[in-house]
């Protein structure tokens, strides 16, 4: 199977990395993402290329 290239997002990736990591002081509990999308499309991907990369950088 050929390797699939990646479409980078960097400012998408960098975005939603900021809003997961970043805690309110209003809220008690810690903020979370939900990817919806139909199977096979790269959700897992995404989080592992980008936001994980993103969540390390930042």
């Amino acid at each position: 199977m050929a390797e699939a290239s990646i479409f980078h997002r960097p400012a998408l990736g960098a975005r939603l990395a900021a809003q997961i990591l970043h805690s309110s002081p209003t809220s008690a509990s810690p903020s979370g993402v939900f990817l919806a999308a139909p199977r096979r499309t790269g959700k897992t991907t995404f989080v592992r290329e980008l936001l994980v990369g993103e969540a390390a950088v930042g």
